[in-house]
């Protein structure tokens, strides 16, 4: 992957110089990678800070639910506007909150993550023989949804393998926010060796790069990796 990002930078240089001829090309090149695959390829590179690249930030949430409502219009051949999504086939509110809120409160502000938790709405819709996408059926997605980010989450661990699920059912047990002594606490209790206090800090830096965790920056205010 580190040699294609490099070649990818010279065939648009040459493509460039073909197109200052006069030459009629068009062409588009545009590599995609996830975020922690991306963290080990510049471990690998020479000269990391010299990578050209662009981050695609999702904090915003309309420019995020656009994906699965295009997606809508163009499956349903024009028939539907974009807005018809959430007005005619999903409930109204779950939990008595907005159903894009929940939705949105509910999973990492990633493509893939609104597309599993959007699909997992309609086949459990489906499957029920529901003609629109009920609260219970949001619910149960859901739950579908928090199993599947926690076995992804092991899929992407690279550190402390064996013993990562129990750390993680560690966390689901404790409280929402955590100190640094309830994580070496955790770590003792599923027997993560650490000889120095430096083992520590890079292993929660590991768990904010895996945005398990995220860090406080001021009182009360936390920032995750995304």
């Amino acid at each position: 992957i580190l040699g294609l990002l490099g070649v990818s930078g010279r065939i648009f240089k040459e493509l460039s110089y073909i197109k200052s001829t006069h030459t009629e090309i068009e062409f588009h090149l545009t590599i995609f990678l996830r975020s922690d695959i991306f963290k080990y390829i510049q471990l690998a590179a020479r000269e990391p800070d010299k990578m050209e690249v662009s981050r695609l930030l999702w904090t915003d949430e309309e420019i995020l639910f656009r994906i699965i409502e295009e997606r809508f219009v163009k499956l349903s051949g024009g028939k539907y506007r974009k807005d018809s999504l959430f007005t005619k086939f999903f409930a109204r509110t779950v939990n008595g909150v907005d159903v894009k809120q929940f939705i949105g409160n509910s999973i990492f502000p990633r493509p893939r993550d609104l597309i599993y938790f959007c699909k997992s709405c309609k086949d459990i819709a489906v499957s029920r023989g529901h003609e629109i996408i009920t609260e219970p059926d949001v619910l149960q997605a859901y739950k579908d949804y928090s199993s599947w980010i926690f076995k992804s989450l092991l899929v992407e661990n690279n550190v402390f393998t064996n013993q990562m699920e129990d750390f993680l059912f560690e966390l689901v047990g404790g409280n929402n926010i955590i100190t640094r002594a309830d994580i070496t606490k955790y770590m003792k209790s599923c027997k993560m060796n650490f000889a120095e206090e430096e083992d520590v800090e890079k292993f929660i830096d590991h768990l904010v790069d895996l945005t398990i965790l995220g860090r406080e920056v001021k009182k009360g205010v936390f920032e995750f990796e995304y």
